[in-house]
């Protein structure tokens, strides 16, 4: 009988040291499962980040070349118009002295 006993005490004491074995693995791939999870969380907040500077980019530069052309047309077109005005200034002018001095 005590040969039994001891075979029970034994075979308990040897489940305890698997349930605690094996509490102390599930832990572990628990504790690495969220350091994994943290680093894929770094990892996308990181690429989003650079994904949004660089679309950042892109549109500031797109806006600064929309931004030249409009002041290279901005510029012809003054011109065009002062051009186009050049021979009438000289005209106005002599009508505005005629009337002012008569």
């Amino acid at each position: 009988m005590n040969e039994t006993l001891d075979s029970i005490l034994k075979a308990e004491k040897k489940a305890e040291q698997i349930v605690g074995e094996a509490s102390e693995r599930s832990k572990a791939v628990i504790l690495r499962g969220e350091e994994a999870a943290e680093r894929k969380k770094e990892e996308a907040v990181s690429a989003f980040y650079e994904e949004r500077k660089k679309a950042i980019e892109e549109a500031e530069g797109e806006a600064e070349k929309i931004y030249g052309d409009m002041m290279d047309n901005g510029e012809s077109e003054a011109y065009a118009l002062k051009v186009s005005c050049k021979d009438k200034i000289e005209k106005t002018a002599n009508d505005v002295i005629g009337r002012i001095f008569g």
